[in-house]
């Protein structure tokens, strides 16, 4: 972005030029800012004629149905992943710092896909697996670098200098064989995709983490909506300019006050900008921006909490779980409306875990072990006595029993996953989640009662 105009290359050898006074077209280096824009894969945009009017919403459409909604994670950070990766890459050197967000979530969670589906919008190739250190610095600015499977074993110095210049900025050095120093200061947006999390402070801090979870049992036809992406990629494109254009109009003019993530600001304010624009080109009504940047604050204020709050023990502990070290089978659940997985195991086995992967520190029993899991430090990890839950696997037993018998529903309320199923005879059983409402018309006309009320206690 240069003086308030964003230069974008398109395949006929021109730049679109996107000002907030619109569109217009340019050649390549005899431009106001004698810019010099290549598309580094080659595949740039297919140009159209700028003066022409353009219905943008059809392109918006595509991009939210097979971009955004098509995102494992919570309904406002789908947005937060939009914004950052569809949008932010086109604004990017408007920008000092910048976080770097994280898609975390365990093995066919969809966090990797996810990310991909930018990198084919923007003709940027693939998400980077395994590439070694140096070759990552030498992609350049790319515009947006994904970089998958980034796991505690990974963080070694080269990887981590790498990421702290990608988030800090500054000037990156190296040195030919001839001596001669090749020096890079653009950098791209950086996104990772992660089963343990980021675990050194100095790149944690730096790091904005998105959990990601598919739903089991959902079949997700992955090379279709890829295929689909490529298919409509120009004209989603197409569509985005008119959000930049929207976008170059408003920033600065509603500025936050108070950052969630106070060392990002400005990174912050610009997602929150693009969101709005996003709006106004949608046609969204007038409070749907404002609505999804609360969640977003909400989130990432929990994020800080977390930070302040949270047991060294803990990452201990979810590596053991993501290794699956404890030869558990985890299950799906719904925990205070967040998805999650739940594992049943004795304290015993935990510390002989935690023992076998080296962690100091530990308590010295597994009574010890129980009381520590318990205190209010652990925040990923939620620790149930097994001596109030429920037998959910019986309760279901005996539901069958008296269907069997002639009862013609049977509800079995589920604390711990936060649901309430319901059983009927020749019937698939349905689950209640904890905002729906149970009726039963058939049985007892006109009877109310929302799930939550029947969680309680």
């Amino acid at each position: 972005m240069h003086n308030d105009r964003l230069y974008v290359p398109q395949s006929n050898g021109h730049l679109l030029v996107v000002s907030r006074d619109g569109l217009t077209e340019m050649e390549n280096g005899t431009n106001p800012d004698h810019v010099w824009v290549e598309h580094p894969y080659g595949i740039p945009l297919e140009p159209s004629d700028p003066a022409a009017a353009v219905d943008s919403l059809p392109g918006l459409v595509l991009f939210e149905q097979l971009l955004v909604e098509t995102q494992a994670c919570g309904g406002s950070a789908r947005w937060l992943v939009a914004m950052h990766e569809g949008l932010l890459p086109y604004v990017r050197d408007s920008l000092a710092a910048r976080f770097i967000l994280v898609h975390l979530g365990p093995s066919q969670s969809g966090k990797t896909t996810g990310a991909e589906r930018f990198l084919i919008l923007h003709g940027l190739g693939h998400v980077k697996g395994d590439y070694t250190h140096a070759a990552i610095g030498d992609a350049g600015d790319i515009g947006l670098l994904v970089l998958d499977n980034r796991e505690h074993a990974d963080f070694q110095r080269p990887l981590v200098n790498f990421l702290l210049f990608s988030a800090t900025g500054g000037e990156r050095g190296r040195s030919n064989p001839d001596g001669v120093v090749r020096t890079q200061s653009s950098r791209p947006v950086l996104v990772m995709t992660s089963i343990e999390g980021v675990a050194k402070q100095e790149l944690w801090n730096r790091c904005v983490s998105i959990p990601y979870s598919r739903s089991t049992g959902v079949h997700f036809d992955r090379e279709k909506n890829e295929n689909e992406i490529d298919a409509h990629r120009h004209t989603i494109n197409r569509a985005l300019m008119t959000v930049l254009r929207h976008y170059l109009s408003i920033r600065g003019t509603q500025p936050i006050t108070v950052s969630p993530i106070p060392e990002f600001l400005n990174h912050f304010q610009t997602l929150c900008d693009l969101l709005r624009a996003y709006g106004v080109a949608a046609n969204k009504p007038a409070v749907w921006a404002a609505g999804l940047i609360s969640e977003w604050t909400e989130m990432l204020h929990a994020r800080l909490k977390r930070a302040d709050n949270e047991d060294p023990l803990e990452r201990h502990i979810l590596r053991v779980a993501v290794e699956d070290r404890l030869a558990v089978q985890p299950r799906d659940l719904l925990w205070n409306g967040s998805p999650g997985k739940l594992l049943i195991t004795r304290a015993s086995n935990l510390l002989v875990a935690l023992e076998e992967l080296g962690v100091r520190g530990l308590p010295d029993t597994a009574a010890a072990l129980a009381r520590r899991l318990s205190s209010s430090s652990f925040t990923e990890i939620t620790v149930l006595d097994e001596r109030r839950a429920p037998e959910i696997p019986e309760l279901r037993r005996k539901a069958e029993e008296y269907l069997t018998a002639g009862v013609r529903l049977v509800w079995v309320a589920d604390p711990i996953a936060r649901n309430v199923t319901a059983y009927r005879r020749d019937t698939e059983p349905r689950v209640y989640g904890e905002d729906d409402l149970l009726t039963v018309e058939d049985v007892i006309p006109g009877f109310r009662l929302p799930v939550r009320d029947a969680l309680q206690d």
